[in-house]
This record gives structure tokens, C-alpha cells and sequence, in this order.
């Protein structure tokens, strides 16, 4: 009995040692991590040495060791890829540069490229404006006429323009009313594909004329107030992505 009492009292005695080691070890770990956070110094953060006694009583220290590398190896990895739902919430990004749809079929680019930097001949555009009629319930498309006592007010400068635009109006008016009678046909339901692609294409070349006929009038705007000589060359110069094309200078 007395021997198993000694040994009794041996195992709490070594288990309080170890509770003890525990407790000063823990403490002097949270000392190094205040020390390290707090030091404004370049001199390196001293490091601690477990006491002897752990080794007799048999803590290893590749626990102490694995336990550092494992905080080490705790910080948050930044995912190379959102999920779609946290883009989504980020809201859309600010684009920097002008943005364009899909390519459209070359054909249909080489029935507007030209129309973009000539312009409609004239007797096309007359064939065009009595090819389509305005619907009778619609005939507000007709550009409205300007008042005769309106007329007798105006100088003959101010009535040429109130032409141009009126003629502008006929021809927007004329495009839409073409547009309108396709869309009928096709809630109709009595569609012809080639006749409806004919009708699309005329209405095109309408309002892409109508394009090229603001371009015209910029230019007119913006001549009067460059040096004559520049004006006459650039008067006639082809449109590109700028107004007098990339190469215009003084």
C-alpha cells in the first residue's frame, strides 16, 4: 500500500509539472507575439527556450514546432476566380474604350460604306421616296409643310434651310413608313423573305443617307472658322472615324 500511494503522489506531481510548463509556456508565447506587434525596433524579436524540464517529462518539441508551422501556414488564400454570383454584386466594370457588336455579313457592310462618305445619288433618292407611301392612317410621317404667313417673315437664307430640313423630315418620314409596312407584313403572317430583305435594305440606305447628310452639315458648321486654304482642302475629304479624317492638321 505504501508503494502504490508513492506513486500515487508521483503521477499528480509530475501531471501538475506539466500543467505548470503548459501555463509558462503559453504565457511566454503571448509575451513574444506583444513584444513583436509593439517594437518599432529592427533588432530581432528574442525567441524563448522551453525549460529543461519538458524534455523530462517528455514533451516533444516537434509539437512546439508543428504548432508554429501551422499558424504560419493559416493565412487566407486569394482565389484566382470569383464565383458568378459575387461579380454580380460587384456590379458592372467601367469600360475604357468605345464598345461594337458581332461583325455583321460583308455584303451587307459594302451596301453602307459608300452611301457613308457619298451619300445617296439624287435619283435614287427619288425612287426610293415614291417607291414607299406613308400609310393613310399614319400621315403625320409627311414633314409638315412651313405657313404661308410664316413664308412672307423668313429671308431666302432662312427659307433654303427650312428646305433642307423639311426634305430630311420627308425622307425620315419615308423610311419609317417603309419600316412599318414590313412589320405589318409580319404580323400579318403573308411573308415573302426576298421582298421583306428588299424592303429592310431600301430602309437602310434611306436612313444611312440621312447619316451621311448630318456629316455634310457639320462640316459646313466647322469650315467657316478654319484658315481658307485648309477649308477648301479638307471640304471635300472623306469622313473616317473624325470629321475631316485621322490626318487632318493646320
Amino acid at each position: 500500500m505504501p508503494k502504490r500511494k508513492r506513486e500515487c503522489n508521483e503521477e499528480k506531481y509530475l501531471r501538475r509539472k506539466v500543467k505548470k510548463l503548459k501555463r509558462k509556456l503559453k504565457k511566454k508565447k503571448s509575451s513574444e507575439i506583444r513584444c513583436e506587434s509593439s517594437s518599432s525596433s529592427s533588432s530581432p524579436t528574442p525567441t524563448y527556450e522551453a525549460e529543461s524540464d519538458a524534455g523530462d517529462i517528455g514533451i516533444p518539441d516537434t509539437e512546439l514546432a508543428g504548432a508554429e508551422e501551422c499558424v504560419d501556414n493559416t493565412q487566407d488564400e486569394v482565389p484566382s476566380t470569383l464565383d458568378d454570383s459575387i461579380i454580380r454584386a460587384l456590379g458592372q466594370t467601367l469600360s475604357t474604350g468605345k464598345e461594337y457588336g458581332p461583325d455583321i455579313h460583308l455584303e451587307l457592310v459594302k451596301r453602307v460604306e459608300g452611301i457613308l462618305t457619298k451619300g445617296l445619288k439624287q435619283e435614287t433618292k427619288d425612287e426610293l421616296t415614291k417607291k414607299y407611301l406613308v400609310p393613310a392612317n399614319v400621315k403625320l410621317l409627311d414633314a409638315p409643310k412651313l405657313n404661308k404667313e410664316s413664308e412672307g417673315l423668313l429671308s431666302d437664307a432662312m427659307k433654303a434651310r427650312d428646305k433642307l430640313v423639311q426634305d430630311r423630315q420627308q425622307q425620315m418620314g419615308i423610311a419609317t413608313a417603309a419600316l412599318l409596312c414590313a412589320t405589318d407584313t409580319l404580323i400579318k403572317g403573308d411573308v415573302d423573305k426576298i421582298k421583306l430583305i428588299s424592303t429592310i435594305t431600301d430602309v437602310t440606305r434611306l436612313l444611312t443617307d440621312l447619316h451621311y447628310q448630318d456629316t455634310v452639315t457639320r462640316k459646313k458648321l466647322v469650315i467657316p472658322s478654319l484658315d481658307k486654304n485648309v477649308g477648301k482642302t479638307v471640304e471635300h475629304q472623306d469622313r473616317d472615324g473624325y470629321l475631316f479624317g485621322e490626318r487632318f492638321s493646320w
